[in-house]
């Protein structure tokens, strides 16, 4: 199933306000290419500190307007720190009321945008999908929240208890719960009485939600205490717990990394990729008969393939869906000396800069594999909340390579998850610094 988050109305916010301090910076003053460097991005990196764009459907209107003046209380700060040292600055107070006129434009789209949006679910196809698990006083109240609060996005499907109820949103028994998700993958949430179901039971529920893609929310009972990993909302007066963060569910994260994914990859297009292909494909041609890329079906962000992009370094008459071995008459001379130095892997930022991979995430396997693993390896499904990397956690950790054994993939899915729910930008910097250092010195397991 496709992972169906609603970031429109957060993309929406965030293109409107950039676009309005643009053309209205560009009205008022003489903007030229520093200056728009300078507040694009010192707008976009300040986001991430004050999380203005970590905007829901149940988010209230009060707390975006007021998100949004903390913020450009903040770029108040910027706006006169560099124009005032940069730039030619009228008055203290023309400046002021030229920065009060954008703000109060800023708040205006802001909250015409969110009701706008809002309206746009009615009739739009960008619901979440929902079913609770339990029924008592609790869950009557949010299921109203639900009902009454559809234009927000939420399409209350039904219940299951295995109490005796006589209505017609009871789907069934508890048990029922898990062929019905099998026989109706449009399902987005469920929502989880902590008083209804028992440890046992919530804890079988989130792992078979972690291994079908599925978010789980519970409802909380008095005095239930909150694991160090889990968020809370209020729908109304209904508390809500997300039982996993994920930073990269964050608007501003996801843009600061693909921004990063974009240069990265670009500067490594033009100054390696660029004169190191011809030489690189040159080689393969001599050594070898058969095409210069090797394709591959990988599964991306929310479980859909694409083709990962490698130098071939096999014979085309090889098995290619066999991980290779460190014995293993499938790879050319010219392949063992491009796997070794793992120069095979450079297209990939091909990849990186069509949007199909990021530089830093979980390694994708083939398409084969991944099938017998989200079988077999619990909680494996989770490695596609986010793109697959061309390098990652478990890689710098020792575990690339052949899987030899079942704990090998055990612990790489354990990294993986540990990095999408711990991910930050300086981690991705760490990464990156001891995958170069380890392809100076060479790995063991680049074969």
């Amino acid at each position: 199933m496709n992972i169906k988050q609603s970031y429109i109305i957060n993309t929406y916010f965030l293109l409107t306000d950039l676009m309005i301090i643009n053309l209205f910076m560009t009205y008022f003053k003489e903007y030229n290419i520093t200056s728009f460097l300078y507040l694009n991005i010192l707008w976009l990196l300040l986001s991430t500190v004050t999380k203005i764009y970590s905007i829901y459907s149940h988010t209230k209107s009060l707390d975006i307007v007021t998100k949004k003046i903390i913020h450009l209380g903040l770029f108040l700060f910027i706006y006169f720190s560099y124009f005032g040292t940069y730039e030619d600055i009228g008055s203290i107070r023309v400046e002021l009321l030229v920065f009060l006129k954008l703000s109060s434009l800023l708040i205006l789209f802001k909250i015409v945008m969110l009701y706008l949006l809002r309206g746009r679910k009615v009739v739009g196809t960008d619901y979440k999908n929902i079913i609770i698990l339990g029924y008592n006083d609790d869950l009557n109240s949010i299921t109203k929240y639900f009902k009454a609060k559809k234009k927000s996005g939420y399409n209350y499907i039904g219940f299951f208890t295995n109490k005796t109820v006589s209505s017609n949103d009871c789907l069934g028994e508890l048990s029922g719960f898990y062929k019905y998700i099998e026989n109706n993958k449009n399902i987005d949430e469920v929502y989880c009485s902590l008083s209804e179901l028992s440890d046992a039971e919530l804890k079988e529920i989130k792992n078979f939600a972690d291994n079908n893609m599925l978010a789980v929310k519970l409802i909380p009972s008095s005095g239930y205490a909150l694991a160090n990993n889990t968020k809370i909302d209020y729908y109304d007066i209904s508390p809500v717990i997300s039982t996993r963060r994920l930073p990269l569910e964050n608007l501003d994260m996801r843009i600061l990394k693909r921004v990063f994914d974009l240069v990265f990859s670009f500067l490594v297009i033009i100054l390696i990729f660029s004169w190191l292909f011809p030489i690189i494909a040159i080689l393969i041609k001599i050594d070898s008969k058969g095409p210069v890329f090797f394709k591959q079906k990988r599964p991306g962000i929310g479980g859909d393939f694409f083709n990962c992009l490698k130098f071939r370094s096999m014979r085309t008459d090889a098995d290619s869906q066999l991980a290779a071995s460190r014995v293993d008459n499938r790879i050319t001379k010219l392949g063992k000396f491009l796997r070794k130095s793992s120069i095979d892997e450079l297209p990939q930022f091909l990849n990186v800069f069509a949007g199909n991979m990021s530089i830093i995430g979980p390694r994708p396997h083939n398409k084969s594999m991944s099938s017998d693993f989200a079988k077999t390896v619990n909680k494996f499904m989770i490695r596609h909340y986010v793109k697959p990397g061309i390098t990652g956690l478990a890689q710098v950790r020792g575990l690339r390579g052949e899987i030899e054994k079942h704990t090998d993939i055990e612990h790489r899915v354990k990294l993986d998850i540990f990095y999408i729910e711990n991910w930050s930008f300086l981690l991705d910097i760490k990464i990156i610094i001891k995958t170069v250092l380890n392809v100076i010195k060479g790995e063991d397991k680049a074969y």
